[in-house]
């Protein structure tokens, strides 16, 4: 009976228990499958942080959940973290098989990826199944523009319009392609169809918005934006475009009212802080701006616009003591000690000098600075900001020591032999002025819409390290015609004239540099750079461009007997044995068809043969060219030209145009 009993006890605790995992399994999936319905209200609200957190919080119910993998997909693609986007549709494919949609995601995050090859399998493999399959047709259209084949793209979006005349996507995506094409009326003719069929959808509207903003025509713009809000209130893109549109128009209120009411739905939304920053700088509220300002870099502390605006508001508007512009200067100090310990010195050095711009009486910060001209073999420079440290009475013995050991160096260089102090020499420079042409997507674009300006004071900042350049005026113009107007009335030398693009993960900047006499481009250059530091690195490689582009000429600064002293030295490239023309004083003129110098034969009044090198000056011997010796002090120094190759402009790029698609 024991044995019968415990049978049935056994039979009942199995039955009991099983119940009760299924009722758990259930509670599971009821539980998953609301955090899902969740996450899909937020991803239609384009509320993707949300939606991204449901979404997780769903597999974790349920790890083998299909649907919660393929739309975390879609939002990391949305949001352009293109990695996660793969793992997760990867993911989804294991689970739903069948599927056939998912390759058509998969092959637009490949994209992203910049995996052409990859991308184009993907889409094939769905077209050899359905030739017809939407998604697929979009995707290779994408690709097309990928690899800049924008007319082939459109003509695919134009085949989607037979099987479907009134798609909202093609139509809008054709409207997108004929404008960056720079086919206006074409573009709008695509973007009135929309409208027409699609006429309260909100998207459509936002699209318009955009376009009417690039187009400059803000009347239409606010009209679209507005009507998209009132259509989606959730729609944390449009109120964030309408916004911009109001910062232009100077309707800080309304803006304000917009990006408060984003900031509630989404606290960590970055474009939100940055223009709320943008509204109190122009409202005047300075701290308030500062507080919005850092409350965007807690959340994302590697956006390098942002932190340039930021610093570039500190610098205009506080003292140089100011605690803030002390904060700003630690972030560049400790990542100049990081780059420095990395043996990056050429990084370092410009974290160390973006430092001491904040905070120009910091010891740490110049003895840091004046470090790395130790490190390059400049012993000389290093003196000099070892000196100014004493200059601002933040010494001690330990650099008072340092002081007396270079000096003791310095009595063995070339200048202290010429008494002469090579750093404060008045040297020559070459003066310009310096534009930036926004472009119609940087100018108007997503991420930094209000940068252009913060930009060319950042950019000025670093052509103004060499000693050569001088900006007598910079600032934004409309077209090159304005630009020349403006540099042939300040009477410079050269005038430059600077773009950029910008997205999530890449900076392009360009320039070209054009002599004002003539209004002749002499040479052209470009940097597109990718990562954590992309604007920096981009700026400081196309800065250095621009300086060794133009030719190098020094002056003949003393004179004894045939021996004499030139204003040019390692620093400049001159080496020993090296031999320049001596011009007379005056005489050079800029060639107007390229870089470089213009001078009569019977100017040259000899040579220079370096004999010895110091860190900005060289002495070396004098040769007269005929039989009366005409040379003095003041006389130019030049290298016997060669022609300087520069690369070919830019074709009209793709990749911005490429992510505007990506949105619809």
């Amino acid at each position: 009976m024991k044995i019968i009993k415990n049978r049935h006890f056994k039979v009942f605790y199995f039955i009991f228990f099983s119940a009760f995992l299924f009722s758990v399994n259930i509670l599971s999936t009821e539980d998953a499958l609301s955090l899902y319905k969740a996450g899909e209200k937020a991803k239609y609200e384009r509320n993707y942080s949300r939606a991204i957190e449901k979404f997780r919080a769903s597999l974790e119910k349920n790890p083998n959940y299909s649907l919660p993998m393929i739309s975390l997909a879609e939002c990391f693609f949305k949001t352009n973290e293109y990695d996660e986007a793969l793992k997760y549709v990867k993911l989804a494919e294991k689970y739903d098989k069948s599927n056939i949609n998912l390759y058509s995601l998969e092959g637009r995050i490949q994209i992203g990826l910049g995996n052409l090859d990859m991308a184009r399998q993907a889409f094939s493999r769905v077209l050899t199944v359905q030739p017809n399959n939407l998604e697929a047709r979009y995707g290779m259209a994408e690709l097309d523009i990928a690899v800049g084949e924008r007319r082939a793209a459109a003509k695919r979006y134009i085949e989607t319009l037979k099987l479907s005349p009134d798609n909202q996507r093609a139509l809008l995506a054709l409207a997108l392609i004929y404008e960056n094409l720079g086919d206006k009326k074409i573009s709008q003719n695509y973007l009135e169809l929309a409208l027409k069929y699609h006429s309260n959808d909100p998207d459509v509207h936002l699209t318009a918005g955009k376009y009417f903003l690039m187009m400059g025509n803000l009347k239409s713009a606010k009209i679209h934006l507005e009507t998209a809000v009132s259509l989606a209130p959730y729609s944390l893109s449009a109120k964030l475009l309408l916004s911009q549109v109001y910062i232009i128009d100077k309707e800080y209120e309304n803006a304000e009212k917009q990006i408060n009411t984003v900031i509630k739905i989404d606290r960590r939304n970055k474009l939100a802080w940055y223009l709320q920053g943008i509204v109190n700088k122009e409202k005047g509220n300075i701290e308030k701006a500062f507080n919005s300002f850092f409350t965007e870099l807690n959340f994302s502390p590697e956006d390098e616009a942002s932190r340039i605006s930021l610093e570039n508001l500190v610098l205009a508007k506080t003292k140089t003591n100011d605690p803030v512009r002390k904060r700003l200067s630690f972030y560049h100090y400790k990542r100049g000690k990081m780059f420095e310990a990395q043996n990056y010195l050429d990084t370092a050095k410009e974290e160390y000098r973006r430092s001491l711009m904040l905070n120009p009486e910091s010891k740490e910060n110049r003895l840091a600075y004046a470090g790395i001209f130790k490190s390059y073999g400049y012993p000389i420079k290093y003196l000099n900001e070892l000196k100014v440290i004493k200059k601002l009475k933040l010494s001690d013995a330990a650099i008072l020591d340092e002081i007396e050991i270079y000096s003791g160096i310095n009595e063995n260089s070339v200048s202290y032999k010429w008494g002469v102090n090579q750093y404060s020499l008045n040297r020559d420079k070459y003066s310009f002025c310096l534009f930036i042409v926004p472009s119609e997507e940087s100018g108007n674009g997503y991420i930094h819409p209000f940068f252009t300006k913060d930009y060319l004071d950042y950019f000025r900042s670093y052509l103004l390290e060499y000693s050569n350049i001088n900006i007598n005026y910079y600032g934004t113009v409309d077209s090159f015609e304005s630009a020349f107007r403006s540099a042939r009335k300040r009477k410079v030398d050269f005038f430059i004239i600077l773009q950029y693009d910008e997205s999530e993960r890449s900076f392009f900047t360009d320039t070209s540099v054009y002599i004002t006499r003539t209004g002749s481009k002499l040479g052209y250059f470009k940097e597109y750079r990718t990562g954590n530091d992309r604007i920096r690195d981009a700026v400081v490689s196309l800065t250095n461009k621009i300086y060794e582009f133009m030719p190098l000429k020094g002056k003949l600064i003393k004179r004894e007997f045939n021996d004499g002293l030139i204003d040019l030295g390692r620093i400049n490239g001159v080496k020993k044995n090296d031999e320049l023309l001596i011009i007379k004083n005056s005489r050079l003129s800029f060639d107007t068809e390229k870089i470089g110098f213009l001078y009569r034969e019977d100017d040259i009044l000899g040579t220079f043969k370096i004999t010895g090198t110091d860190e900005t000056v060289s002495e070396g011997t004098i040769k007269t060219k005929g039989f009366f010796d005409l040379i003095n002090p003041g006389d130019e120094v030049i290298y016997k030209q060669e022609k300087k190759k520069t690369p070919k402009e830019r074709k009209a790029k793709s990749k911005n145009l490429l992510q505007r698609i990506f949105k619809l």
